[in-house]
């Protein structure tokens, strides 16, 4: 899978808010028109696992089942 790692500034704000008081819906969907204009396809549910599993090191995140386990 891609390797596209999206990080916020350390610190955000417990309502939602950075420090610029951008909420985090607004940088979400930000970054998902950046990925929409790249022309890279966004994750479906399987493939939100599929990396995961991969980021995590191996298959044991793909037996998981339920969305707990997406943190």
């Amino acid at each position: 899978m891609g390797g596209r790692v999206e990080r916020g500034p350390a610190g955000a704000g417990a309502a939602g808010a950075s420090a610029g008081g951008e909420t985090l819906g607004s940088r979400l969907r930000a970054i998902r028109a950046r990925i929409e204009r790249s022309g890279e396809p966004l994750l479906d549910e399987a493939g939100v696992r599929q990396e995961l599993a991969e980021r995590r090191g191996g298959v044991a995140a793909l037996e998981l089942r339920g969305d707990a386990h997406l943190r």
